[in-house]
């Protein structure tokens, strides 16, 4: 069968790799110059690795890109970074519940709070009982004010600009669920390994 695919994102092309090794005939069409999508980046003659346009990287459980990595060979970096949050010129780690109980900004109320709702978050295995609510007004509502003022206003307005009213709480949910203390990135760039998958559907 042949088949078109429309842009040469990561989903595009894991399809069009998939579809290829049934044996299917696809072309993968895109506008950019380049493929990779939202993770797709640029390379200076002189550098080893690709630098995408946006930040990304890999949870553990992104089982998916993981097995796809393996299958073609991919190296990936498991990486701890430290997630710290700025605030009243000083810098704070609150990257698990110790630091966040040590966090002085918060009341004991909404660290309690704040702990006991990522918890359900994380524990929750679907995002049914989300769906059709907005993530800020239901954090505002569970984790409280001092929470999303603090932590969570700050971080939606600086990914979203905006927009940050209009995310929903099943994103939300997602971020959380999947979430892992490591972060993975391929060896070479996520841009390269867009690059490694596309060289893999040209030459099946």
């Amino acid at each position: 069968m042949k088949i078109a695919i429309l842009g040469a994102g990561f989903t595009g092309l894991s399809a069009a790799l998939k579809l290829a090794q049934a044996g299917h005939q696809v072309t993968v069409f895109e506008s950019e110059p380049q493929v990779g999508g939202l993770a797709g980046g640029f390379k200076y003659p002189s550098w080893e690795w690709t630098l995408e346009k946006f930040y990304h990287h890999w949870f553990l459980s992104d089982k998916f890109v993981h097995n796809m990595a393996r299958e073609l060979h991919q190296q990936v970096l498991n990486i701890t970074p430290e997630t710290n949050i700025y605030i009243k010129s000083r810098i704070l780690p609150i990257d698990s519940p110790a630091s966040l109980l040590r966090f002085p900004y918060l009341s004991m109320v909404d660290k309690l709070r704040t702990s006991a709702v990522l918890a359900f978050l994380k524990l929750s295995s679907t995002e049914k009982p989300f769906e059709g609510k907005l993530a800020l007004p239901w954090i505002k509502k569970w984790m409280g004010r001092g929470a999303t003022k603090i932590i969570w206003d700050p971080l939606f307005e600086g990914k979203f600009g905006n927009l940050k009213n209009e995310v929903t709480l099943p994103w939300f949910w997602g971020r959380i669920k999947k979430r892992s203390k490591t972060l993975c990135y391929p060896e070479g760039g996520i841009a390269g390994f867009a690059q490694k998958i596309a060289g893999a559907v040209e030459n099946i």
